[in-house]
């Protein structure tokens, strides 16, 4: 069994539709539902791009089970203003974004990754909580 077949990651995206990764190829968002039921809508909203308060995300951060998730890493938009996020087993730091602002549309995009068959899963409730899709 190699490295690949052991670890599942998730790109979690939270931003204007049209600077969604592949967005070309398909114009429906995935959304979890508090029950953790993935829904699809034909909604193509911009408004997306508002700023993530900063408890809120520390509160879905410990949604996340530290069993089943092991890294989270990525881009947040803060009210402070845009951080890396860079999570591992429950621990986490928020590095501020010194390549500037411009052209940083997205709210949110992370990788998330983790036990294989269980990513998505595990990741449900952490990613409606931040209103995001899961792509």
């Amino acid at each position: 069994m190699t490295h690949n077949d052991e670890v599942e990651t998730i790109t979690v995206y939270r931003g204007p539709f049209k600077d969604q990764p592949h967005a070309h190829h398909h114009h429906d968002r995935r959304h979890a539902d508090d029950a953790g039921n993935e829904t699809l809508s034909n909604v193509i909203d911009d408004t997306d791009t508002d700023t993530i308060d900063i408890d809120d995300l520390i509160k879905a951060l410990a949604e996340l089970s530290k069993e089943s998730v092991w890294r989270v890493k990525g881009f947040v938009k803060l009210n402070e203003g845009v951080r890396i996020l860079n999570w591992a087993f429950g621990r986490y730091d928020l590095t501020k974004f010194e390549g500037g602002e411009t052209g940083l549309a997205v709210c949110i995009r992370f990788t998330i990754m983790g036990e294989r068959g269980e990513v998505k899963r595990a990741s449900r409730k952490f990613v409606a909580a931040l209103h995001a899709d899961i792509l």
